[in-house]
């Protein structure tokens, strides 16, 4: 009898251990408020039974599971990675689960994805979504799903993202407040962020009435060999005085081909960056670098997705977060030697 298998102790074993109703221990196990004395005889009678929630179970009766869907473009990117960890935190703070997806920055597998993650019944979704077919998620109307790094125009959805086209617009207006005006500035080609960032590139040097080429702007794959061939490009062209990464990773991408070539910042080049984190904060010289609000962004999403979930028909919102531009050390004035 020794590998028979232990049964299961049920919410009726938690009653006799606390002698309490099954209302009572219900109530506990579906997060409402009892007495703190109850509260310990139910945790201490868990402990002792071993009592596992049975999740399905569950949501049979009440018609959720207490979960989130989270789609991510790619988990190894430690942008996404720090987002996805902040909107962890912030579902657990509210009694949810985080299961998450990676779309690889493919359309088709975000579509899939995100239809999976009403099939595994999630009582929401927060998607990062890139695709541009955007006629295809025209279904998800009425599901409780907080789309990031989106406006949505095509049809009534809600949205967190940060003012893009604004930020670099004013991260450009400051290069060439100091003299830049050969500046190479390099984004995703088939993202709607690279979109936003490009067209703030080109309106701050429509507003300061410069004229901008062609070859100023460089598009790179969501790829780390395509994005470190085409930053290899705009560096070693040594027409610019300034270059402009618009994300996490092609500052990365950046930071390192300048250290490869002996390249010193800011003497030779200014940078000027997109994505505070961890390894752009350890560069030398400090970086002047556009901060997004990750912990905002992620609390934002959560709060509108759980509002969702209690009600898909309130109105839709754009929630747009405000970047901030740090300044550093790698962006050198140079105006004086220039004659306009």
């Amino acid at each position: 009898m020794e590998n028979a298998k232990k049964r299961k102790a049920t919410i009726k074993d938690i009653c006799q251990k606390t002698g309490l109703a099954v209302g009572t221990v219900s109530k506990y196990l579906n997060g409402g408020s009892l007495r703190k004395e109850n509260v310990k005889k139910i945790e201490s009678a868990i402990s002792e039974l071993d009592y596992k929630v049975d999740v399905y179970a569950r949501a049979m009766k009440t018609k959720k599971t207490n979960t989130v869907g989270v789609l991510l473009p790619r988990l190894g990117n430690a942008f996404y990675g720090s987002i996805a960890t902040a909107i962890g935190e912030e579902l657990k703070k509210n009694g949810y689960e985080m299961i998450v997806q990676e779309s690889n920055y493919d359309p088709n597998r975000e579509l899939d994805c995100s239809n999976g993650f009403i099939e595994r019944r999630t009582d929401g979704i927060i998607c990062f979504l890139l695709s541009e077919k955007l006629t295809k998620f025209r279904h998800f109307n009425d599901e409780p799903i907080v789309f990031i790094e989106r406006q949505i125009d095509e049809f009534d959805a809600e949205c967190v993202n940060v003012n893009n086209r604004e930020i670099v617009k004013e991260s450009i207006k400051y290069l060439i407040e100091n003299g830049h005006t050969k500046i190479a500035g390099l984004f995703p080609a088939c993202s709607y962020t690279g979109s936003e960032r490009k067209q703030g590139f080109i309106d701050a040097f429509n507003e300061m009435n410069l004229p901008i080429d062609n070859d100023m702007i460089y598009l790179f794959n969501e790829n780390l060999n395509n994005e470190y061939e085409i930053i290899s490009k705009a560096i070693d062209s040594e027409k610019y005085s300034a270059i402009f990464t618009s994300n996490y990773t092609s500052t990365l991408s950046a930071i390192f081909l300048i250290n490869e070539r002996n390249i010193k910042i800011p003497n030779d080049l200014s940078i000027l960056g997109f994505d505070n984190m961890m390894f752009t904060k350890l560069f030398t010289p400090q970086l002047t670098i556009v901060d997004q609000p990750i912990e905002e962004i992620a609390s934002t999403a959560v709060k509108r997705v759980i509002k969702l979930i209690a009600n898909t028909k309130i109105k839709k919102k754009n929630n747009i977060l405000k970047c901030n531009l740090i300044l550093g050390d790698s962006v050198k004035n140079i105006k004086e030697k220039l004659i306009f």
